[in-house]
């Protein structure tokens, strides 16, 4: 059901600065930027060869992604699981007791994702993304 890991997210407070550093560490340059209006966010898309590195900053004070910074600083935000079908594999982890924080939705560009409650993998923040979105 899970084919690959599609990203790792890590959350900054500055996205210049985060894009830096990732180009630094990567010797590359963003393959995409742009921002994720449901999370208040702006986002920078590093494409590896095994995965993407999404370096995400806060666009709104007020959002939940800068409540996250305040409360847990910068660094790790998410791991997202590439599927074959997001609303097929939603239904069954829920049918295996892994609950959904959110039905499937489109995030950033044309990213269909649905985040896994917290509460059911063990305080680790995953979502599902179909495997081949670019």
């Amino acid at each position: 059901m899970l084919t690959s890991v599609h990203h790792l997210a890590f959350a900054v407070r500055e996205l210049e600065r985060g894009i830096a550093l990732f180009q630094r560490l990567t010797g590359r340059e963003p393959a995409h930027r742009g921002p994720v209006s449901t999370r208040g966010a702006e986002v920078a898309v590093f494409k590896l060869d095994n995965l993407n590195i999404e370096v995400v900053a806060p666009t709104d004070p007020g959002g939940s992604l800068a409540a996250h910074l305040d409360a847990h600083g910068e660094g790790f935000f998410h791991l997202a699981f590439g599927v074959d079908d997001v609303a097929a594999a939603a239904a069954r982890l829920e049918g295996q007791g892994i609950g959904m924080r959110s039905p499937p939705y489109v995030a950033f560009r044309d990213w269909e994702i649905a985040y896994l409650r917290s509460e059911d993998t063990g305080g680790i923040p995953m979502h599902l993304i179909q495997r081949d979105a670019d």
